[in-house]
């Protein structure tokens, strides 16, 4: 009896893992599943492992799967209204992605305002290194169509005109070069508002939209030539839509159109200038209109999704001139980690710039060196360097262990020490000696230098190199 009754409790454990291998295993469909219990916790009857196994098991079923697309219909197609940690609906059927929304939170300007500068920084950094930075931002949708929110789920969006306000403010402040995609897109849509640019149950522009943003993008990179204005095609886009299939519907969206444009439509100056390699890390939005960026650009282009940055990681930057194109929200909630120093994008950027200082040279000993000792923080006079040169800064440091050495820059215009203005670089645990070029600006300023207390700064040198010529000119340096 005692055989059997062990054998029936085998059999009840194993029932519910019997019927997903005869049923089989659906997707996570936007949720994140709950993992299987240990099997040793599970047979010595944990307190709370039983209910672990059933919420895994039913998670993976396509019972619950059903389930929650059926949910789903009636809610969006028959009440008219759908609300998940993922999503929520707006009026007449427009569906937003929730995380847009920064959870109904106001933005906090001093870690916003920090964010910024650390990407102003990282863009510093490799125009130091002779690459032609660029950042682009591509517009939420609600920031295009913030009448279709719908006011019953007002508290998620309450921030969302001061917090789209605010981030543009804080852009012109901190990162004045970045292309916001907004301004042509607002104008466009007042100039048209019958013709649709973002998709009401997708998270991305329509091809027209896109369009208007790309043309844009050339006006700032070739401002001598002439770009077409977008002519509305007689075709459309057909596309599924991302947020309808969040939940776990099939919705398939016309979108309008604009005629092509091809690279032999733009004119630009005929003045023998050599091609500008171009690499754009890109967002979902830019992905949307890939075809139609290789297409137009007039230089050779390699785009490259931010997923896939270990490749930039394990092949290096090679190319001319380098885009960053980031959705809105990724400037403003952790999604803008992406960027952090110790991502594969930002460390590619770096190491360019560290392979760049390898040709520095006039190093003497820092002057100035003011307070500190070998891992406290340390203020570094930078001398002045000549008209078409840029300041270098050489360290000697021993680590005991991995260690992230920071190197503050000034304020391009006061000169003070502001939190996010700060280069970071992680250094194995050796003796090293390691240079970076510098942006113009430090130049007769100082730096700060610190590192983790298990590294020693034993020498700082200062240096200088010719500033390299913008990419495309003639006698262009092409790494």
């Amino acid at each position: 009896m005692a055989h059997l009754k062990i054998a029936l409790f085998i059999l009840f454990l194993l029932a519910p893992v019997a019927a997903l291998l005869s049923f089989g295993v659906v997707e996570d469909y936007g949720r994140v599943q709950t993992r299987f219990p240990p099997l040793d916790k599970l047979l010595l009857a944990k307190k709370g492992r039983f209910d672990q196994l059933g919420d895994a098991v039913l998670e993976r079923s396509i019972v619950q799967r059903l389930a929650v697309q059926l949910r789903n219909w009636v809610g969006y197609r028959l009440v008219g209204f759908v609300d998940n940690e993922r999503l929520v609906s707006g009026n007449d059927g427009w569906l937003f992605y929730r995380p847009e929304f920064t959870d109904g939170r106001c933005l906090d300007e001093s870690e916003t305002t920090a964010r910024l500068r650390r990407f102003a920084v990282l863009m510093d950094v490799g125009r130091a290194a002779g690459i032609d930075m660029l950042m682009t931002m591509s517009p939420d949708k609600s920031t295009i169509y913030p009448e279709a929110l719908n006011s019953t789920i007002r508290g998620y969006w309450r921030c969302r005109t001061k917090n789209s306000a605010t981030l543009r403010r804080l852009i012109k402040q901190e990162l004045p070069d970045l292309i916001d995609h907004t301004e042509p897109l607002l104008t466009e849509k007042a100039r048209h508002p019958e013709t649709t640019l973002y998709y009401v149950t997708d998270t991305h522009w329509t091809q027209y939209g896109g369009a208007i943003a790309l043309r844009q993008l050339l006006a700032a990179l070739y401002p001598d030539a002439h770009i077409p204005e977008p002519r509305l095609s007689a075709a459309t886009t057909t596309r599924k839509t991302d947020l309808a299939r969040m939940l776990l519907l099939s919705i398939e969206e016309q979108g309008p159109r604009a005629d092509p444009l091809l690279a032999r439509d733009i004119e630009l100056p005929d003045d023998g200038r050599p091609a500008i390699r171009t690499l754009i890390i890109r967002d979902s939005f830019y992905g949307a209109i890939t075809r139609e960026i290789l297409d137009a650009f007039p230089d050779p282009v390699v785009l490259l999704p931010f997923n896939q940055g270990d490749r930039l990681l394990a092949d290096g930057v090679s190319a001319d001139r380098l885009i960053i194109n980031a959705i809105e929200r990724k400037f403003v909630t952790l999604e803008g980690d992406v960027l952090a120093w110790d991502s594969p994008i930002s460390i590619a950027i770096v190491n360019r710039n560290i392979q760049q200082a390898q040709e520095c040279g006039a190093f003497h000993a820092a002057d100035g060196t003011i307070g500190g000792d070998e891992t406290n923080p340390r203020d570094v006079a930078i001398r002045a360097v000549a008209p078409g040169r840029l300041p270098c800064l050489r360290l000697s440091l021993a680590a005991e262990d991995r260690v992230t050495l920071d190197i503050a820059l000034p304020d391009p215009t006061t000169g003070a020490f502001e939190p996010g203005r700060t280069l970071e670089y992680r250094i194995k645990s050796d003796s090293r000696t390691i240079a970076f070029v510098l942006p113009a600006y430090a130049a007769g300023s100082n730096v700060r230098v610190s590192s983790d207390d298990d590294a020693a700064i034993s020498a700082i040198e200062v240096g200088e190199i010719p500033q390299p010529s913008p990419p495309g000119a003639a006698g262009s340096d092409q790494p």
